[in-house]
């Protein structure tokens, strides 16, 4: 019964990395918007980029 509790909690957390992982890199795909540079480059318009981010 441990075992199987185990792998069902691995298995969310593989779930949670992949689909966090699949959101940045569609986000990227979909609006050009790349999380990868430093805070000024992100902040150079204000951060408007974040708002639409954090508004999906």
């Amino acid at each position: 019964m441990r075992r199987e509790n185990q792998v069902n909690a691995l298995v969310n957390l593989v779930d949670f990395a992949v689909s966090t992982l699949a959101y940045f890199f569609g986000y990227n795909i979909a609006y050009g918007v790349q999380f990868m540079h430093s805070a000024d480059v992100l902040a150079e318009h204000n951060g408007y980029v974040f708002v639409r981010f954090f508004s999906c």
